[in-house]
């Protein structure tokens, strides 16, 4: 359907057109859109592997189809002793209790809550998640709690160690229970608020893997007892104690920056910004006086020899100001720097504008790297305050060879935008076409 996916090329038709030149063997990779999953090529391609190639030697047409992906809900209860904990205010742990107080005992207590082999992928997008207490008491009290994960990509079973508990890193991300309805029957089930947000958390960290364990940390006011480990194997029904469920989408697939984000046309009040991708997706850029960037302006985007190139104005900006910002395709920040900022242009009362002018910034051949000289001047770029810069041509040698390691293209990405990367998301420049 419509929005399941695309299909790359590689290398891409002749400049910017739909012909190969025959023979030409051209490898197909179908990339499929969040929530759907490549199923197999028809026409010219048949079968599932992917990606597969073909061979121009006449007209060829092929299409991917892709199936939705349904969410998927896992169900993980907890299994040993050391997957629940209490820490009593003076810091002592208990492994072993028939029940969990949250969080009154004979003094407000943290419990831990570890579960293992939870088998989300990195990344995924988590849409709803919660625990089930079954009740091992009834209480009525106020009582509110707080959820936050421990922020680690695998938590390690708890210790009988002073402060095991509340000594564990927990996320910045928290979920409050408030309001606790009344427990009015033994053995009956409570859920907790949706923890997604917590969940994501521990999900998106670089260290998780499928399969790994993770760990909640419940502190809070109030009391109401919720059946252990120990106390569901102890009435011979594991499926009492506490349980995590979470529903998750597969994420979606990685964006390549290809361009990074350079300047154009910048004016006392406007600056465009813009970057190109491997893949489509929709793209913004985020700004503001502070690197919290609160502003948000969308990007056009075109496709332009199997690119995709994004441009975004941003308006109604104050003259001679600096301006964090940060680049968006398809949700994920593609931004290569930790921080980046532009500046508009001064106002009309300024007296003087600094400007870098160079060019012959090519390779002495199309597969090289640029020359040190070249590297030099890019290097004294990165270093100055300029205003802008003008870039008087010959970047590339062969402008209409549009595929392969001597393309126009990898020379213009080589001689260009990564030699004066340091420069072009900071300051424009503008080069000029030929030589």
């Amino acid at each position: 359907p419509g929005g399941s996916g695309t299909i790359e090329t590689a290398p891409p038709p002749n400049c910017g057109g739909s012909q190969y030149t025959d023979g030409t063997v051209v490898q197909i990779t179908a990339n499929a859109s969040a929530g759907y999953a490549f199923a197999n090529w028809s026409g010219h391609l048949t079968g599932a592997t992917n990606p597969d190639s073909v061979t121009m030697d006449g007209d060829r047409s092929v299409t991917a189809h892709f199936d939705e992906v349904t969410s998927t809900t896992l169900t993980v209860a907890i299994s040993q002793d050391e997957d629940d904990a209490e820490e009593r205010a003076n810091g002592s742990i208990a492994l072993k209790s028939n029940d969990l107080e949250l969080v009154e005992d004979r003094d407000l207590q943290t419990v831990g809550l570890r579960f293992q082999n939870i088998t989300v992928p990195q990344g995924a997008s988590i849409t709803e998640a919660h625990i089930t207490f079954t009740a091992d008491a009834t209480h009525d009290g106020d009582t509110g709690l707080l959820f936050r994960a421990q922020d680690t990509g695998h938590a390690p079973a708890f210790d009988d160690i002073d402060g095991d508990v509340t000594g564990r890193s927990a996320t910045g991300v928290s979920v409050r229970w408030d309001n606790l309805p009344a427990w009015t029957g033994v053995h009956q089930p409570y859920e907790t608020p949706n923890l997604a947000p917590i969940i994501q958390a521990v999900i998106n960290r670089g260290d998780w893997a499928s399969g790994n364990a993770l760990a909640i940390i419940v502190s809070g006011s109030g009391r109401r007892e919720a059946e252990s480990y120990d106390g569901a194997d102890g009435h011979g029904d594991l499926s009492l104690a506490p349980t995590l469920h979470v529903t998750y989408e597969p994420s979606p697939p990685p964006v390549e920056l290809l361009a990074r984000p350079y300047l154009g046309e910048t004016t006392a009040t406007s600056v465009v910004v813009a970057w190109a991708t491997a893949q489509a997706g929709a793209s913004e850029v985020r700004y503001g006086l502070d690197q919290n960037a609160g502003s948000v302006s969308p990007a056009s985007s075109e496709e332009l020899d199997g690119k995709h190139w994004h441009s975004a104005t941003l308006t109604g900006l104050a003259p001679g100001t600096t301006y964090y910002y940060r680049v968006y395709t398809g949700g994920t920040d593609l931004t290569p720097w930790p921080q980046v900022a532009l500046r508009t242009a001064p106002g009309p009362t300024t007296g003087q504008v600094r400007f870098a002018a160079l060019g012959d910034s090519r390779p002495d051949s199309p597969s090289a790297d640029p020359s040190p000289g070249a590297q030099a001047v890019a290097a004294a770029m990165a270093q100055d305050s300029f205003d802008l810069g003008l870039h008087t041509g010959d970047i590339v040698e062969k402008g209409g060879i549009c595929t392969g390691d001597d393309s126009g293209w990898n020379q213009y990405i080589r001689a260009y935008f990564d030699l004066y990367q340091a420069s072009l998301g900071r300051t424009p420049v503008y080069p000029s076409v030929g030589n």
